[in-house]
């Protein structure tokens, strides 16, 4: 959206989020959950925040059947703590995620080759 943002880290206790209007990711000096956690937490607030073209919001929404009732916010504090999931646990080759919505990440996240 406006290139890379820049990452503070803040006294407090917590879970990583990112800052729209300052565009800027939060970090929290004593993350709930551990490292990983908050910073994949301020990675998919980003992601979610920033995607404009709704490449993510779209399929995550319309393809995952329990997603199509939720509220916007509802939506997007499902998307963070999916992605969480999908960054901590799944890339790392355990199944977490309901098959369903790993279908979807897997399509949202892998890299296909310029025709």
């Amino acid at each position: 959206m406006y290139g890379i943002p820049r990452v503070i880290f803040v006294p407090g206790q917590g879970l990583g989020t990112y800052d729209w209007s300052d565009h800027t990711i939060i970090i929290p000096a004593f993350p709930v959950g551990g490292n990983d956690k908050s910073v994949s937490y301020a990675l998919g607030t980003f992601r979610w925040d920033s995607d404009e073209d709704r490449k993510l919001k779209t399929p995550y929404e319309q393809q995952i059947k329990e997603n199509r009732k939720k509220s916007l916010l509802a939506l997007a504090a499902s998307f963070y703590k999916d992605y969480s999931l999908w960054m901590t646990k799944e890339k790392r080759g355990y199944r977490i995620l309901p098959r369903e919505t790993h279908k979807v990440f897997v399509s949202m996240f892998t890299v296909r080759a310029e025709d």
